[in-house]
Parts: C-alpha cells; structure tokens; sequence
C-alpha cells in the first residue's frame, strides 16, 4: 500500500512545518494502532507512507485494511490546542498480480494512489492497467501544465453576470474571469478540466495571480469596463498563504482597481480546514471592501458554520441544482428556501449555468439576484 495524506500541503502552509511534523507523528501512531503487528509501514517521503501487509487470504483484504485506515483518520488530530483534519488516500498494488519486485509494486501502489487522489480522495484503489493508461494521462497533463504560464499559453475568458431592473430589463452588474488554457495538442480546454490537477501540483497558485492582475491590467486599460465588478477565483493554497493579504494589496494598488470592485471566489472547504487562519484572511479582505462568494456551497454543517463566521456578500448556487431546476421540482424547493435564508443574512445570491428561459423565469420568481450562464 501507498497512504497518503489528502491536502496535507494547506497543513503546513498555514501552521507552519513544525505542527507539520506533528500531524505526520500523529498519524503514523494512528496507522499503527489500526494494522496488525506484523504488518510493516515506512515514511517513504513528505506525507507519504508505504506499508506491507502478509500474509493475506486474498488481495480484498487488503481493501478491508485500507477502509479501517481511512476510517481511523476521519477523527480529528488534537495537537498544540489545534483540532486537525486530514483523510488520506490509498493506493495498492498485490503481489503477484501486480508485479513480482518491490520497485513494480511500489511503482503501481503509487499509480493506484493518484487514482485514488483524482476520483475525490479519502479512498483506496487497486492498482490495473486501466488505472496505468489514465495516470500516464494525467501525468502528461502535469508535464504539460507547467508549461502553460512560460509560454503563455493561458487567455481570460469573460462571462456576463446580470440582474434586473424593475423594468424587466437585463442589467450587466459584472464580468466572471474565467481562466483558459490553449494546449498545442488538446485543444482550448476550460478551467474546470486541468484545475484539479492544476492544484494537486501547486500550479494554480500561480495561475490565479496571474489572470487577478492580467483581469486588473485590462480594467485599467479599458480593454474591460473600468468600473465592472470582477468575479473571480481564488487559489485556495495561494489565499492561506501568510503574503496573501500584502500581494493582494499591492496589485490592487498597482492597477488602480478599489477592493469594492471585487467579487473573490473561495472554496468552503477550504475555510472549514483552516477556520481560524481563514477568518483573519476573510475579515482583511472585507475591511478593503471586497466580496466574497462561497463556490461549493453545500447545506452541511461546514456551509452554516461559514455563514455564521464569515463576512460572506454572495452565496453561489450549486449548479447542478440550477441545471435541474423546474417549477414545483425537489431542486426549486431546496433553493427556494437557499435563498430565503442568505436573504435573511443580508446576502446576494448568485445562479450560474442558466441555460434556458424557463429556468431562468423559476430563479428570478425566487428572487435570486445575479444570473449567469449560456441564456445570456
């Protein structure tokens, strides 16, 4: 087996190494307290583990261990008065089937293990040949993406966001950046098909920064409206970073753009990792006037506790709610009562991916207040 540690990079970006280390103690006690004594696990890099399991009646016992580990991890780590979270995802790859060496059956356990990482972690996969195909994919993908910035491979796409006026007619309140890559063989891909694997490998980071001053940069050329609100997203690994606040400053000094034009996307997840790193990030930027949206927002205990901490502005629909929408459907009523309650909180609410009329007529009659999407 291949274990390792989902995110553990935001560990060590906000708490520093040191606690780092600590996590990385911690959870080889609790991996040890849950395989048996015979069973053999080495730190093999940073939050990276192997572990040997013989003997085996068969390799789904294997899968049995690693539901137990991933099991074992959902608990809260107590460290230094800190409550941390960190799942993991598990790769393995059984002997002889998968290879008759240990150099093979690493090398597979660790495919494996990215696979584990791509269909949405906290999870064990086995490795195969179909697993194999798709991470040679997935690291040409990687090669690929680190090109994308020093050959400028990466464009802005600009999206409508509307409201109403008491006339019935459409009012552009502002632009969503949306980032773009040009890739030589695959075409023009949209963010959401290389942000995951952007992220995994610590390249959106950059990325963002990029199209928050290249967007800045053409509001100040008046390339876009100069007094447009701008929608966009932001690195979750960039926005826990310790410079975050003083970059962010800056660039809005350097274009001459106000906080108050800014609409910043974040993750919820991420807020609910690092809640009390976050806040102070959170309460710095709506001191400048920026607003913030949650992206993923969900109606789970990490949704409310956002809300009730957070200086949130907008609040996103989810879009597969939107999508699915239709008058007196399950998803009209989930949002209705979505929107009820962000209204109450003094906060806007934002559908995106509107794509027929009919869709549109329910969300405006719920009183959603920012549309998106192909419609427009």
């Amino acid at each position: 087996m291949i274990i390792n540690l989902d995110h553990f990079r935001y560990i060590n970006d906000s708490l520093g190494h040191e606690m780092g280390d600590k996590v990385l103690n911690a959870v080889k006690e609790r991996i040890d307290q849950t395989v048996r004594k015979n069973d053999v696990m080495s730190r093999i890099g940073g939050d990276e583990f192997a572990l040997v399991l013989e003997p085996l009646d068969s390799p789904a016992d294997a899968g049995k261990a690693a539901e137990k580990i991933i099991d074992a991890m959902k608990h809260a780590f107590l460290l230094d008065g800190h409550e941390i979270f960190s799942s993991c995802s598990i790769g393995i790859a059984t002997f002889p089937a998968c290879g008759d060496d240990r150099a093979v059956l690493l090398k597979n356990a660790d495919i494996a293990v990215s696979r584990a990482k791509e269909l949405g972690r906290s999870s064990y996969q086995y490795y195969s040949a179909e697993i194999n195909t798709t991470i040679i994919n997935r690291i040409n993908l990687e090669h690929d993406l680190h090109q994308a910035l020093p050959k400028q491979q990466l464009t802005i796409q600009y999206q409508p966001i509307i409201s109403v006026d008491s006339d019935d007619q459409y009012v552009e309140e502002g632009l969503e950046a949306q980032l773009c890559w040009h890739h030589p063989d695959r075409g023009v891909l949209g963010v959401e098909q290389f942000m995951g694997v952007a992220e995994d490998v610590g390249l959106f980071s950059d990325m963002t920064q990029w199209m928050y001053n290249a967007s800045f940069e053409q509001m100040q050329s008046g390339a876009i409206k100069s007094d447009a609100l701008l929608f966009a997203y932001m690195s979750p690994q960039f926005l826990a970073h310790e410079q975050f606040i003083r970059w962010f400053t800056g660039v809005l000094a350097q274009y001459g753009v106000s906080g108050h034009q800014v609409v910043m996307e974040i993750c919820e997840t991420v807020f609910m990792r690092r809640q009390n790193t976050m806040l102070d990030v959170l309460t710095d930027l709506h001191s400048m006037g920026v607003k913030l949206t949650i992206t993923d927002f969900g109606v789970g205990y990490g949704s409310l506790e956002m809300l009730r901490k957070a200086p949130i502005h907008v609040k996103l629909l989810p879009d597969h709610y939107v999508m699915e929408m239709r008058d007196a459907s399950r998803e009209m009523l989930i949002c209705k009562h979505l929107v009820a309650m962000a209204h109450d909180l003094g906060i806007k609410v934002w559908a995106s991916s509107v794509q027929e009329r009919a869709q549109f007529d329910v969300l405006r009659s719920l009183g959603v207040d920012y549309f998106q999407g192909p419609l427009f």
